[in-house]
Order: C-alpha cells, then sequence, then structure tokens
C-alpha cells in the first residue's frame, strides 16, 4: 500500500511538472507571438513616418535637379557676358556651344567627384545602420543636405557671381554623408527590420516604399512645372524646409537596434569597417561559380545585360536636360512638364501592372525583355524626334522603366541559393557604381564632343547599348533554364541515396 501510494505519489508529481512544462511551453510561446506582435505594432506608425520621409526627399530631389540645371547653365550665361534676363529668355542662348560644354563639364567633374565619395562613405554609414542605429543612420544624410541646401541658397542668390564651384562643395558635403544611395538603403533597412517578424507585412511595406518614391517624384515634377512663378532661391528655400520637415519626422520614428533577420542568414553585423568594404568590392566572386565548380554563365550574361540597360538609363539621365534644352530650348518647367507624365504612368506600372503580370505567372525574363526592348526604342525616340511633341511619346515606352532592372536582379537571384543573396545585391551595387560613373564620364564628354555637328548621336549610342544587352538577356535565360534542370536532377540523385541508407539500418535493427 505505502509502496503504491508512494508510486502514485511520484507519477501525480510527474504528471504535475509534465503539465507545468507544458503550460510553460505555451506561456513562452505565447508571450513570443505577443512579443512579435508588439514589434510589429511598435514600429508601425515608425514604418509610416520613414515612407513619408522618403516621400518628401523624392519630391525634393525632383524638383532639385531640373533646377539645379538651369541654375548652373544660366550662371554659366551670365559670366559669358549676357545679361540674366538675355540668358532666359533668348532661345539662341539655349544652345550656345561655349555654355553647353562649359556647364556639361561642371556636372561631369561633380558627378565623378560625388559617386567615388558617396561608394565609401555609404559603406561607413551602413555599419553604423548595422551596429548602432537604424534611425541614426537615415538621419545623417539629411543633415549633410540641410548643409548643402545653405550653400545652394547662397549661390542662388548672387547669379552675377563666378561662384559655380559652391554647386561643387554642396554636392561633396552631401556624398561625405552617404549621399542619396544611404537614404535609399537605410529606409529599406529599416522597414525591413520593422518588419522582420512578419513575411507578408514587410513584403507590402516595402512595396509601400517604392510607391513612396514614385509618388514623391511625381509630385516634385509637379511643383517644378510652375517654375517661373518662382526663383531658384525660392525653390533651393522650400527644398531646404521639406529636409528640415523630414529631420522632425525622423526625430518622431522609435529608434531600433539592429539585430538579426530571422529570414536574413547572410548577415554582415560582426564585420569591421575594412572586411565590409572588402566584402562589397570583392563578396561575391565566389557566386560565379556553381558547386559543382563550372563557371555560372547564367549569372554572367544577366550581370552584363543588366550593366548596360543601367548605362543607357543613367547616360539619358545625365544629360537628357542639355539636350531638350538644345534643341527644342526647353527649361526647368518645360522639363518638368515632360518628367510629371511619364514618372506618373511609370510609377503606376510599377505598383499595379508589374505585380499582376507576376501573378499571371509571366517569366521575370519576358518582363525583362520588355523593358531593356521599351528602354532602347525610348533612347531612338530621343534622337530622332524632331518637334517638342512628339517627345512626349517616350511616356508610353518609360511606362515600362523598372520592368527591365526588377525582372533581372529576380533573374540574379535564381542563379544562387538563398544564403548567397547577399553577394548577389552586393554585386548589383558595384555594378550600379561602376555604370554610374562611367555613364557620367562617357556621355558628358561624348555629348559635348558631338553637339556642335550631332547631339543626337549619345542617345543613338544608348539604344545601340540596348541590342547587346537584349542578347545576353537571352543567353541568361537559356543558361538558367539548364542551371534549374541540373540542380533538380542532382536532386533527384541524392533522394535515392537516403532511401538505401534509411532501408540498411532498418535490416541490421
Amino acid at each position: 500500500m505505502s509502496g503504491s501510494g508512494s508510486s502514485s505519489n511520484i507519477s501525480e508529481i510527474s504528471n504535475f511538472q509534465d503539465n507545468t512544462i507544458f503550460s510553460n511551453k505555451i506561456i513562452i510561446e505565447s508571450s513570443d507571438n505577443q512579443k512579435y506582435r508588439k514589434d510589429n505594432e511598435k514600429y508601425h506608425i515608425s514604418c509610416w513616418l520613414v515612407m513619408l520621409v522618403i516621400c518628401i526627399y523624392s519630391l525634393s530631389s525632383s524638383m532639385f535637379f531640373p533646377i539645379t540645371k538651369s541654375l548652373i547653365y544660366q550662371k554659366v550665361c551670365i559670366q559669358q557676358g549676357y545679361a540674366e534676363l538675355e540668358c532666359r529668355d533668348n532661345n539662341d542662348l539655349s544652345s550656345n556651344y561655349v555654355i553647353q560644354t562649359e556647364t556639361n563639364n561642371i556636372f561631369m567633374v561633380v558627378g565623378i567627384v560625388f559617386s567615388m565619395i558617396a561608394i565609401f562613405s555609404s559603406i561607413c554609414i551602413g555599419k553604423l545602420s548595422d551596429d548602432v542605429s537604424r534611425k541614426y543612420a537615415l538621419m545623417v544624410p539629411f543633415v549633410g543636405l540641410i548643409f548643402s541646401d545653405l550653400i545652394l541658397i547662397s549661390m542662388a542668390n548672387k547669379m552675377e557671381k563666378r561662384n559655380q564651384h559652391l554647386f561643387a562643395v554642396s554636392e561633396i558635403i552631401f556624398s561625405l554623408f552617404g549621399g542619396y544611395m544611404t537614404i535609399f538603403a537605410s529606409a529599406f533597412s529599416y522597414i525591413s527590420q520593422a518588419t522582420c517578424h512578419n513575411l507578408k507585412r514587410r513584403s507590402q511595406f516595402i512595396s509601400y516604399l517604392e510607391g513612396a518614391i514614385g509618388l514623391g517624384s511625381t509630385f516634385g515634377y509637379l511643383v517644378g512645372s510652375f517654375f517661373g512663378a518662382y526663383e531658384y532661391s525660392d525653390a533651393y528655400l522650400v527644398i531646404l524646409l521639406m529636409h528640415f520637415l523630414c529631420m522632425v519626422l525622423l526625430i518622431l520614428a522609435k529608434d531600433m537596434t539592429p539585430e538579426p533577420d530571422d529570414f536574413n542568414k547572410t548577415s554582415v553585423l560582426n564585420e569591421t569597417l575594412v572586411e565590409r568594404i572588402q566584402d562589397r568590392f570583392t563578396g561575391w566572386k565566389g557566386i560565379f561559380w556553381n558547386e559543382d565548380g563550372k563557371y555560372n554563365f547564367s549569372l554572367l550574361y544577366t550581370t552584363l545585360a543588366f550593366f548596360l540597360s543601367f548605362l543607357a538609363l543613367m547616360g539619358s539621365n545625365r544629360i537628357l536636360f542639355f539636350f531638350l534644352k538644345n534643341k527644342f530650348y526647353w527649361d526647368a518647367r518645360e522639363f518638368s512638364k515632360f518628367k510629371l507624365p511619364m514618372q506618373s504612368v511609370a510609377t503606376f506600372f510599377a505598383i499595379f501592372i508589374y505585380p499582376l503580370l507576376k501573378r499571371t505567372d509571366v517569366k521575370d525574363s519576358t518582363l525583362a525583355l520588355i523593358g531593356l526592348i521599351a528602354r532602347g526604342f525610348g533612347r531612338l525616340l530621343i534622337a530622332v524626334a524632331w518637334d517638342d511633341t512628339v517627345i512626349f511619346f517616350l511616356v508610353l515606352l518609360e511606362a515600362f522603366n523598372k520592368f527591365g532592372p526588377s525582372g533581372m536582379r529576380a533573374m540574379m537571384a535564381q542563379t544562387v541559393y538563398t544564403t548567397e543573396l547577399g553577394r548577389v545585391f552586393s554585386l548589383i551595387s558595384v555594378v550600379e557604381a561602376v555604370g554610374n560613373l562611367f555613364s557620367v564620364f562617357l556621355f558628358h564628354s561624348l555629348y559635348n564632343y558631338t553637339i556642335s555637328f550631332m547631339p543626337e548621336l549619345s542617345f543613338i549610342i544608348m539604344a545601340i547599348i540596348c541590342i547587346p544587352a537584349v542578347f545576353f538577356l537571352i543567353l541568361a535565360e537559356g543558361a538558367i533554364q539548364k542551371l534549374v534542370q541540373r540542380r533538380l536532377e542532382r536532386q533527384k540523385l541524392m533522394k535515392p541515396k537516403l532511401i538505401v541508407k534509411v532501408e540498411k539500418d532498418t535490416q541490421i535493427d
């Protein structure tokens, strides 16, 4: 009796402990779920604040570029001995060879210096983002922007002075604080970590962030289309106020301490700055070789297509304003009116049409091919446009502007394993940096050389560049299909070995 009673008591105690452990598990799991839910709710408003900041910044950028190009052109014109009103109203001066070439040289030099500095400063601020704070890393570039805006206001208030060097100083300051690359990268990092416990919400918020960029750019060109009703200094003052507003919104956003991402196994949190720089420029080399030791031609072809496509895009962005000013006598106002419908349609297609086509199982290569062909014909249309109304047909072709890069990024991701995606993004950043530098030097120099006899040549070359990109894309699609098939066959070969091993172990038992 006493023995059975003691064993009964032990059993009851054991059952009680098991139930306690089970209930503790439920409590722990429940508390974890609550933690995740609280984290999502904690940063929900902050995510919207970050998206609003990016929207405002995109608005200011779309105002900044055409107005600044117009300002530098006006200052160079005045220094050639012409009156300010004459520089603004005389169409003949819009195609003046000396003014065009000198202005282009200024933007070429500034563009090269900005790109080189920003590459390294963005890596440093990226480490700040990963080691200290996502929020502060996003605030740093806006500090640089505010200093830059003050310098630009000073330059715009003294039109008659030869102070174009202040534009270079303002751009160097912004690049030292990370440049535009850091703003977008930090914003995506903040959104990604804030939604790291909910993949569905992460996908939604990233698409919202991309939409905010497009929406802000659209409103920026809308404001720019009224240029003339306000002066250069007024525009820079408004831009300065917008950047101050961005700082205030970021101060209101919750700070975020970096932590490992559950869905990202390629974390670089433990890297030193030197290791990070080295990884940025060389860490992607290994992904050009497959696990069986064969060269990854599918990634090579896609990378080459991406580089050529990006080169054509950036080349157009660099010189389009000056080309249209030379050919149709446009200034910031007309250029903004031209870009407004183009940006609106491109944003609509990127947010709604592209995902819709993806849901209908249209291949990434097909979407990329559509975008690439549209880009090539778009550059050709710019070159042959004989009237300023004809050029507006470019809106139809630029609707597919995001198809090319989005489709090619997805194709590049298909060529590697999930654990190597971080290296793919590192490769893309290097390709974009090199393409940006190359486009600045190549197309500003080429446009200056050909402006007196054939200014359209730069855009014809951009269209020609898209032809080999199309062939590389077709080759990449075939190589990707072979790579996927080879990996599937390897998986099938591995399965029988596992089955035999299990059966053998069972017989021994």
